[in-house]
């Protein structure tokens, strides 16, 4: 039942031992990159994730991360596939960190990012990207809303 799945699903979490806050940004940022919500993505789209999550993987590190953590060989990755990969091979990436520093590299020296700042960073990031994998001006606005804080119109660096 959908109940089982969700208890073995924080189970095998626990084992890895991801902290709810990193499982929860994991997700964010996973379901950010799962464009048709399929709960798995490409390998390509792989790629996209770690950088997102302040990693710089190369061509061939994505591809053997994907052969080692593909378990049931679909091609694509799921999000428990993904989460024991990051348990596995992120022992030591503090996400917090890296996403503070992509907030500090899009605010330029600023203390705050703007809606227009996100925007660019957004446009400029998904131009390497098939057009159906750009970001939507909704998505775009999804993760100013829920990274503004103090609801100022600004996320604060």
């Amino acid at each position: 039942s959908g109940e089982q799945h969700a208890v073995s699903q924080r189970r095998s979490h626990k084992k890895m031992s991801l902290s709810q806050d990193q499982l929860d940004e994991y997700r964010e940022v996973f379901n950010m990159f799962d464009k048709d919500r399929s709960g798995s993505i490409s390998k390509k789209e792989l790629g996209d994730v770690l950088q997102a999550l302040g990693l710089n993987p190369t061509k061939q590190e994505v591809e053997d991360w994907c052969k080692s953590i593909d378990a049931d060989d679909s091609g694509d990755i799921s999000f428990d596939e993904f989460t024991k990969m990051m348990s596995e091979k992120c022992k030591d990436v503090s996400t917090n960190d890296d996403v503070v520093k992509i907030f500090d590299t899009i605010a330029g020296g600023e203390s705050s990012v703007s809606l227009e700042q996100l925007e660019k960073a957004f446009q400029e990031f998904g131009s390497s990207l098939r057009d159906e994998e750009k970001f939507s001006n909704e998505e775009i606005q999804y993760v100013m809303t829920n990274a503004d804080a103090d609801k100022s119109g600004s996320i604060e660096v």
